[in-house]
């Protein structure tokens, strides 16, 4: 049913991305257009066993999938990184 619900106008949202993590900002590429966030925008990280959350707002997230890292060392080791990156100083 949710797939019902996504529009054709959407194919920008929904394309493929390409994103390089850099000491200041994020790099997004697509078919699209490009795209570049400053680490401080991020207000929150959150982690599941399977995705990483880097939220922009309340209800916006880049989310950045476990099966994009070719293990478990990879996955934890950019999360720490994110970590870094996101904390705040005090």
């Amino acid at each position: 049913m949710i797939l019902a619900m996504i529009s054709r106008y959407n194919k920008t949202f929904y394309c493929q991305k390409t994103l390089s993590f850099g000491e200041d900002s994020i790099l997004g590429e697509s078919e699209y257009g490009k795209s570049e966030t400053r680490w401080t925008v991020f207000q929150k990280l959150a982690r599941t066993r399977n995705h990483i959350f880097l939220y922009v707002g309340q209800g916006t997230a880049v989310v950045i999938p476990r099966r994009a890292f070719n293990n478990s060392t990879q996955f934890d080791e950019f999360y720490e990184f994110c970590k870094r990156k996101t904390s705040r100083p005090v």
